[in-house]
């Protein structure tokens, strides 16, 4: 018996919920402000597909590391002016300004069928 369609909605709870560890900010400078981070997610459980933006606001004074890896972004922007990401870096780095940024990131991901799932 072919199990139910609704079992891909855990499949891809936990993967939206491991890409929200995963992009969590590393900050690489030392400070007593933190990047605060808001993310939207919405799931497409006909294509196994979660869709997300990222808002991440970073205090004056403070550089970022955003790890990638994984994501398939489809945008980028910093303080509202759409930027150009590197599809062979895994790595997004935004050097320290004198004041805070916003960055939105709008990426997708893909999860295969869970097994005996039906299509």
């Amino acid at each position: 018996m072919p199990m139910p369609r609704f079992i891909h909605l855990p499949l891809l709870l936990w993967t939206g919920i491991m890409l929200i560890l995963c992009i969590a900010p590393v900050a690489v400078a030392a400070s007593d402000s933190v990047p605060r981070q808001d993310i939207t997610v919405a799931f497409d459980l006909d294509q196994n597909r979660l869709s997300a933006v990222s808002r991440i606001t970073i205090p004056a004074g403070r550089d970022l590391a955003l790890h990638l890896d994984g994501l398939k972004v489809t945008g980028i922007r910093i303080n509202g002016v759409l930027v150009q990401a590197d599809p062979e870096k895994a790595q997004l780095r935004i050097p320290a300004a004198d004041q805070d940024q916003e960055i939105e990131i709008n990426y997708t991901r893909e999860a295969a069928p869970a097994p005996g799932s039906v299509p």
